[in-house]
């Protein structure tokens, strides 16, 4: 009986352990599911919104591909700056950026960077913001849906 009591504070610990861990997963969503999320909203179809913000956040980026067209990248906020090759893996159009933000959790906050890093030679890469009307509109469709948009200004 002494035995069994003794481990009962190492029990106790091991359970407080998993459950505490359990409830503390960050965010998960890849670009992938955010770019899926992004073409049901653009097509009309209604998906749910994310339930808990993400964990550091989301990250915008945008810069004018070869047609002088605006593309926009969504990732998951980290503590390090994106590399550019991942920024521009799966580039997205304004119509999809919105509907992204409409499936965000209430609460999130989505960090537009203009920043990247060079995969070759890891030299700094400036991005380019579009046009002040443009970034207002998304900062207003963003608020609709009680997501918060940050520029580097703010």
């Amino acid at each position: 009986m002494k035995s069994n009591i003794k481990l009962l504070p190492f029990i106790f610990m091991l359970l407080l352990t998993v459950l505490l861990s359990a409830g503390c997963q960050p965010e998960t969503t890849s670009s992938t599911e955010l770019s899926s999320q992004a073409q049901a909203g653009s097509s009309g179809q209604e998906t749910e919104r994310e339930t808990n913000p993400a964990f550091k956040g989301m990250e915008l980026y945008s810069w004018q591909d070869e047609t002088g067209e605006w593309a926009y990248s969504i990732l998951i906020g980290t503590n390090r700056i994106k590399l550019l090759d991942e920024i521009l893996a799966k580039p997205l159009e304004f119509e999809e950026v919105k509907a992204a933000l409409s499936k965000m959790a209430v609460g999130e906050s989505v960090f537009w960077f203009n920043r990247a890093l060079e995969s070759s030679d890891g030299q700094n890469h400036d991005l380019a913001l579009p046009p002040k009307e443009v970034v207002e509109a998304l900062k207003r469709h963003a608020l609709a849906y009680q997501v918060t948009l940050y520029t580097q200004d703010e």
